[in-house]
């Protein structure tokens, strides 16, 4: 007691959020390899057997088209959903935070079966996050995948539009079509990832920066447009 008045004493000190310091370079456990081994397999063979299914009676291409369609979904894929995937986790990583990729056996499987319909259907997984985030933090972690699919979008469509009309024969069809390709794919991705639905990214970008999540999803759907529309 002193002066009449009381005083409380806690053996335990007050509570501190304690923030990871930032590292520089990815970081991968056993596990996650083999969840990001199994998702990319499944996805190149799911995109590749949606090209080539008889589904609508169309004959079985022809080995030159089947090995064009191969390399363009190994090259898509790798770009388009790895690419995305990596930029979720180095930037969270970079604030501090505990990220992996975590595929999904159930949507991997829909992907193949979907495939021999003609249509791809999938949702392979993704990359979850913990840690001390702030929303703005959040929202560029969200951020940082479909901008990388529009970077890939746009670079592979340059390098379509400047070197196709100087190739020809084999060469324009083999190199042609995977850039074209793979700008389609990436463009899709891009835009679709920026929706503002959850758990999309779009909806976490949208929650942080309304301006920068329209002035994203516009320029991306500018650029898919021109593709759905046979502009490029």
């Amino acid at each position: 007691m002193d002066g009449g008045r009381g005083y409380s004493y806690s053996p335990y000190p007050p509570p501190y959020l304690i923030t990871p310091p930032a590292r520089r370079g990815l970081r991968f456990s056993p596990e996650e390899f083999k969840h990001i081994a199994m998702a990319v397999g499944a996805l190149i063979a799911a995109f590749t057997i949606s090209f080539v299914s008889p589904v609508f009676g169309g004959p079985l291409p022809a080995t030159p088209e089947i090995a064009r369609i191969l390399i363009g979904s190994t090259v898509a894929v790798l770009t388009g959903f790895l690419l995305h995937e990596l930029m979720h986790k180095a930037v969270a990583q970079r604030y501090g935070a505990w990220a992996e990729f975590r595929s999904s056996r159930t949507g991997l499987m829909m992907a193949i079966f979907t495939a021999f319909l003609g249509i791809v259907f999938a949702a392979p997984g993704a990359v979850y996050v913990a840690g001390p985030l702030t929303r703005e933090q959040n929202g560029r972690v969200s951020l940082a995948g479909p901008l990388t699919n529009l970077a890939v979008a746009l670079a592979f469509t340059g390098l379509g539009l400047a070197l196709v009309p100087f190739l020809t024969g084999d060469i324009r069809f083999y190199v042609g079509g995977i850039l074209f390709f793979t700008g389609y794919i990436n463009a899709f991705l891009g835009v679709f990832n920026m929706l503002p639905i959850p758990p999309l990214d779009g909806s976490k970008v949208l929650a942080w920066n309304v301006g920068i999540w329209a002035v994203t999803i516009v320029g991306m759907g500018a650029l898919f447009a021109l593709y759905f529309l046979g502009l490029l």
